[in-house]
């Protein structure tokens, strides 16, 4: 339990919201140590990284611009406070994360010529390659070369369900299997696909407004999830009465294994991003490929 939350956001709150000599905006730029107007670059760079280099003509010579004592009392708290609470986010979040995969194999045990094309996404992407590419080009023998043939052609192949459609039963199946990786990963293709506010209606989605034949099919899906040994004809049957046919089913009923499969892998093996923005690169770097790898890779 992070018994110190609390008091670390009432401090925070203060100190860059509560009425005070300089504007909230340009205490949050100090905080965050970001866009801080020209007067304050020097003394919020050298508060915030080398704080012990700040000296009596930094501050004599911002008192001569015209500042007041208490503006730059505010300025140098807001930057203290800001630089420390990057810190206390990065050991928090260390705390939580654990080692990056629990097969470390997966990050530095592929050959030659997939080591070279994850060091190139890392390079372009700028952040860490998706796992589930570390995952498939390590030994793609084994499992990665169909498993990635598998996914291009059931997430991107010819289907009544357009590919946001099919995203969004992903990240729907992901969400009943509790996979914090995967449901962050297709949420976010599914709104660049089809837009946000169908990742919205997945908090509700048996009362929100939805297509009658996608509602149909979570029902469907929810029930191959849970408890897959009470799916019979009936079932099969109802979804029919909703519209679709027999290839719409199945191929629903694919996108429940293929997910059913990468969300216990996720899982069981911690697949994470570091930050939200990672997050949305992937997603986007997922999309762009539209799940394609090159086979030269998968050899």
């Amino acid at each position: 339990m992070d018994h110190h939350a609390a008091e670390v956001a009432a401090l925070c709150d203060a100190v860059l919201n509560s009425v005070g000599a300089v504007d909230p905006d340009v205490r949050g730029a100090a905080f965050r140590g970001d866009h801080t107007p020209k007067p304050w670059t020097g003394l919020v760079a050298k508060v915030r990284e080398e704080s012990y280099k700040v000296t009596d003509s930094d501050i004599e010579d911002l008192l001569a611009s015209g500042f007041t004592e208490d503006e730059v009392f505010e300025i140098t708290v807001a930057a203290a406070l800001g630089a420390a609470k990057r810190r206390l986010d990065a050991g928090l979040r260390a705390m939580e994360a654990g080692p990056d995969v629990r097969l470390p194999i997966l990050d530095h045990g592929h050959r030659l010529r997939q080591s070279l094309a994850l060091k190139v996404l890392r390079l372009v992407g700028q952040t860490e390659p998706d796992p589930v590419a570390k995952l498939s080009l390590y030994r793609p023998d084994f499992f990665g070369r169909h498993w990635m043939h598998f996914i291009e052609s059931v997430m991107r192949g010819p289907s009544e369900w357009s590919e946001g459609e099919r995203e969004l039963m992903g990240a729907f199946v992901s969400r009943l299997n509790t996979c914090r990786f995967c449901v962050g990963i297709h949420q976010g293709i599914t709104t660049l696909l089809i837009g946000a506010e169908y990742v919205e209606r997945l908090d509700d989605w048996s009362e929100a407004e939805l297509d009658p034949r996608i509602k149909a099919t979570f029902h469907l899906l929810e029930k191959l999830t849970s408890t897959p040994e009470d799916v019979a004809a009936p079932d099969i049957a109802r979804v029919r009465a909703a519209g679709l046919s027999d290839d719409a089913i199945t191929d629903a009923i694919y996108v429940s294994f293929l997910f059913a499969t990468i969300n216990r892998i996720a899982n069981a093996l911690d697949f994470d991003w570091e930050t939200d923005a990672d997050r949305l690169k992937l997603a986007a770097g997922l999309n762009r490929i539209r799940y394609h790898v090159p086979e030269l890779l998968l050899h």
